[in-house]
């Protein structure tokens, strides 16, 4: 500010010395002449340096002879700015508030080694390079949110980080403290992060709406170029602390661990002075190489024909026993009908027994019990119908001896679709032997 009054001092001051110059030379009317062009020329000079604008949609740092205003202006805000030769370094920066998004170039990376899922089936995968698609959604800061070490003003955390106590201290005292930062008095950062962006001389794209598209790209391009580097580091930092699996699977995961990189307090962004409101990662794609995919292919489609299978197989199982106990209530007097709550109770364990009998399990797999046993061998003691029909007999009996017999009168059931409730009594026996 000194230095601007100063030269506002020596202007004025070389204008009346010309003023007097001319008068004394040639005369009063010479004399007139050069105090209207001086005024003339120090109003063009005073319009054209207060006609600076910041607009709705932008952020602006006036820089005065190379030192920029600590304070960030908003839209309304007219600045004056002295109009001078780009040598004196006297000019308003502005920033658009807009938020860019930046689509990087496939980044391939090496995965670790390890196991996944953590826990019951879990494997081990080897350490694999993938193909990594992704992209970064970015503005431009416009508020303090990094806290520093009041004595070093090294940065500590951010304003995200405290809780609502710490925060309210920090609102009341201009500083406050935190258990997880032991030792350390904790302030806002003295310097606005746009002024940081400023010094880092970080490229700013034009969002001019006379731009056409292919501008607007390349203006875009310039910032994307300039952070793909921070970009590509955070992503193999990140694929170094996950399996391939987890990562193609789980992309919000892989995406977490790319932030806890990205966006530390020592990453190049956060230090440029971007900060974690203003950036959104995404990750599109992780693909693991053609080979492997072909693989993971076949191996889906075989999981997907045996889950099929033992669909099948588990209706066709409970419509025979659903065959067999109709069959036993048809025979039954009328004061001793089963009731549908005792048909289902009495087919449920029906299933529980067959489920316990090895024989209707084989290598994982659901075996088709309507033809063979585990072995894949014809039954020898009987068909499968006479053996169901005796399962049916023996737990509908015990069912009447517990209930006091069956028959009791169902009023409270709703009427129940047949086939649903095959379906899902299908579904919970191929859950129970472990499909």
């Amino acid at each position: 500010m000194k230095t601007l009054i100063g030269l506002i001092v020596s202007l004025i001051v070389i204008a009346v010395g010309l003023v007097v110059i001319v008068w004394g030379k040639f005369g009063p009317w010479w004399g007139l002449v050069a105090v209207t062009l001086v005024l003339v020329t120090a109003g063009a000079w005073f319009y054209r340096s207060l006609t600076n604008f910041v607009d709705a949609n932008e952020m602006g740092i006036r820089v005065l002879f190379g030192k920029a205003d600590k304070e960030v202006y908003v839209e309304g805000d007219s600045l004056f700015v002295p109009w001078l030769p780009k040598g004196f370094k006297c000019y308003l920066k502005l920033y658009p508030m807009s938020m860019f998004d930046l689509d990087y170039d496939i980044i391939k990376v090496m995965t670790k080694e390890g196991d996944y899922p953590v826990g019951l089936g879990t494997k081990h995968y080897g350490a694999v390079e993938v193909s990594v698609e992704s992209m970064a959604y970015l503005n431009f800061p416009r508020e303090r949110e990094m806290l520093v070490n009041k004595e070093t003003e090294e940065p500590v955390c951010f304003l995200k980080d405290l809780i609502s106590e710490e925060l309210n201290r920090l609102e009341a005292q201009r500083e406050t403290t935190s258990p997880r930062y032991p030792g350390v008095t904790l302030i806002l950062e003295k310097t606005h992060p746009l002024v940081k962006i400023l010094r880092a001389e970080v490229p700013v794209p034009r969002v001019s709406a006379n731009l056409s598209t292919e501008e607007r790209t390349e203006e875009k391009g310039k910032l994307q170029d300039w952070s793909e580097e921070a970009m590509t580091s955070a992503v193999r930092a990140a694929a170094a602390r996950i399996t391939w699996k987890q990562a193609n699977e789980d992309p919000l995961a892989f995406k977490d661990k790319v932030e806890e990189s990205y966006l530390t307090v020592d990453g190049v962004l956060i230090r440029a002075g971007f900060r974690p409101s203003g950036i959104k990662l995404a990750i599109k794609h992780v693909d693991p190489p053609e080979q492997l995919k072909s693989d993971l292919a076949g191996e889906e489609s075989a999981s997907h024909v045996a889950n099929r299978e033992s669909t099948e197989v588990g209706e066709a199982l409970v419509v025979m026993v659903d065959r067999q106990i109709a069959a036993m209530r048809k025979n039954l007097p009328d004061d001793e009908k089963m009731t549908k709550e005792d048909c289902l109770r009495v087919r449920q364990e029906c299933l529980n027994q067959l489920t316990r009998d090895r024989t209707m399990k084989g290598g994982g797999k659901l075996v088709d019990t309507r033809v063979a046993s585990a072995d894949g061998t014809p039954f020898a003691q009987g068909s499968l119908s006479e053996i169901i029909g005796g399962i049916v007999a023996t737990v509908a009996a015990s069912w009447a001896s517990k209930e006091g017999g069956v028959g009791k009168p169902d009023t409270d059931k709703k009427k129940t679709d047949r086939d649903e409730l095959r379906h899902k009594a299908a579904e919970a026996y191929k859950k129970k032997i472990g499909r």
